[in-house]
């Protein structure tokens, strides 16, 4: 288990297209960091599916699919709500 802070970056064209923003501020109130970017370059990724990158992957979120999990889905020693009991959590592609 580790205490360094989950830490994701968005690119701004990919939030403004998909109005996610209350998902992210959820994760930011939960002590997720998360940084804001011109471009991850995966534009036709970005265009079709709410996305992130962490860990230097990009992780497409489908539609449906729980934003919020499939950001804690890539740090698998915490869960959300910034507890840690160990396991996993599996969520879509990603």
């Amino acid at each position: 288990m580790s205490d360094t802070p989950l830490r994701i970056a968005c690119c701004i064209r990919n939030l403004t297209q998909h109005q996610y923003g209350a998902e992210l501020n959820a994760l930011a109130a939960e002590g997720v960091r998360i940084d804001l970017t011109r471009c991850l370059s995966q534009c036709v990724g970005c265009r079709t599916h709410r996305a992130f990158q962490a860990h230097g992957k990009w992780h497409a979120v489908e539609a449906g699919e729980d934003f919020k999990l499939a950001v804690y889905a890539c740090a698998p020693e915490r869960e959300p709500g910034g507890g840690a009991d160990g396991g996993t959590q599996e969520v879509g592609k990603g």
